[in-house]
């Protein structure tokens, strides 16, 4: 147990104002789709959320020319809807201290303490914030959170290999040396580190669209060795030993829903469009956001374009401008954050997005009402082991363990008038 002389009452009163202050935190303007998205603390969710969703409309109806006679009313056809369910997902961020520094700040006085650990709580939130932000977008999609492209250097147990063309997100890899994956055959059928880990040692960054970004592992070099083109990388631990998913479905899965109704039924089904090419206005306005229009979209919408995109686009920023009382010349000649013109059913807003691979898009609609997050809670500090406290003693070790906790997952009810784009080339 811990030393009698550390106050651990008085430590849990600091670090709860800390966290208490750190509730509706997002510091990294990189988080565009939780930010935007926010949590829903007044739908707090049990084992499931259970709703539906209409798919047709009524079709009981009859036409007559005004004959004057009690004519014959055709058989009612009535609407078809379907069950959506769906269940948070549990994020779990650990991190250790030992009691040496723990009292080392305790002597400092109350200030020295909060400020340590105040720091260490910040950034244990920005670190679940960043790993929620990538599983809200791409959790449960078969690519993972990327694709391996081929081996580049083999030197035992530390391998590098590259990733496939199209796969690359910069702001999943961007300061992420340390952090443990797992590897799957494109089926997940088998994990190739089935027995043992996968730390990622380094990251080389793409140069340009024809220098491919590379990840290098240290893991056992026998499993390693059975790496092959295609295989899916993961989070460690987002899919069980037998395959099956640990995390919520993301929006790149969600928007493009080809579940068994989806087949039958129109408005239960996403909307995919393959560029093959470069993302151009054109295919964006026309295509893209075409489809979601032609199912029934009629609110604003909102695009992410990955950074490679986003270039592409910018250089012909004078395409398209947003033709109201804001224009401003000067605004738009010098580049802007986002890019807003008028579609055909309202404003379209598009953003480079950090955390979208470079091969593909997503369009969705600005309405936060149908697409939210919702769980049991969001990020919390309290330990529910260890009766809600901020801390707790490490069995067998001389420290103390901090913990982070959400769960809760991203329901998205507006499938019909989202829109991925897949398969663009980067020039």
């Amino acid at each position: 147990m811990a030393d009698q002389d550390f106050d651990f009452s008085a430590a849990e009163g600091l670090l709860k104002v800390v966290a208490d202050k750190l509730g509706d935190a997002r510091p990294n303007h990189m988080l565009r789709f939780t930010n935007w998205c926010g949590y829903d603390s007044e739908k707090t969710l049990g084992e499931l959320l259970r709703g539906g969703q209409w798919l047709t409309e009524e079709f009981g109806i009859t036409h007559d020319a005004g004959s004057g006679v009690a004519f014959d009313l055709v058989d009612s056809i009535a609407a078809q809807s379907r069950k959506m369910e769906g269940s948070g997902a549990e994020i779990v961020l650990r991190t250790t201290v030992a009691m040496k520094a723990l009292k080392a700040t305790q002597k400092e006085g109350d200030a020295a303490f909060k400020s340590a650990y105040g720091e260490l709580m910040r950034n244990m939130r920005r670190s679940g914030d960043r790993r929620l932000e990538v599983v809200a977008m791409w959790g449960q999609h078969p690519d993972g959170i990327a694709l391996i492209g081929d081996q580049t250097v083999d030197a035992g147990v530390n391998q590098t290999f590259s990733v496939k063309a199209g796969h690359w997100a910069p702001g999943i890899w961007a300061g992420a040396e340390g952090m443990r994956v797992d590897v799957w055959d494109p089926t997940f059928t088998t994990r190739r580190n089935l027995n043992g880990t996968m730390k990622l040692v380094s990251v080389t960054h793409e140069k340009g669209p024809s220098v491919l970004g590379t990840l290098k592992f240290l893991g056992t070099e026998a499993e390693m060795d059975t790496i092959a083109p295609d295989d899916v990388i993961t989070f460690e631990g987002a899919y069980d030993d037998s395959g099956d998913p640990q995390e919520m479905v993301g929006m790149m899965v969600s928007s493009q829903n080809d579940s068994e109704y989806a087949a039958d039924f129109s408005q239960w089904g996403g909307n995919t469009f393959a560029v093959g090419a470069n993302l151009t206005w054109e295919a964006i306005d026309r295509d893209i956001i075409g489809l979601a229009v032609d199912k029934g979209l009629d609110t604003n919408i909102i695009g992410y374009v990955s950074t490679r995109s986003w270039s592409n686009l910018n250089v012909d920023l004078h395409a398209l401008r947003v033709l109201d009382s804001s224009f401003s010349q000067e605004k738009t000649t010098a580049g802007t954050k986002s890019i807003s013109w008028q579609s055909s059913v309202g404003v379209a807003t598009m953003e480079p997005y950090a955390f979208m691979k470079s091969g593909s898009c997503l369009f969705f609609p600005d309405d936060k009402k149908r697409i939210t997050r919702n769980g049991s809670t969001d990020w919390d500090f309290k330990i529910p082991e260890a009766g809600g406290k901020y801390m707790r003693v490490l069995e067998g070790k001389h420290g103390v363990e901090f913990r982070s906790y959400t769960d809760q997952l991203v329901v998205n009810r507006a499938v019909p008038h989202c829109v991925t784009g897949t398969g663009i080339v980067n020039s």
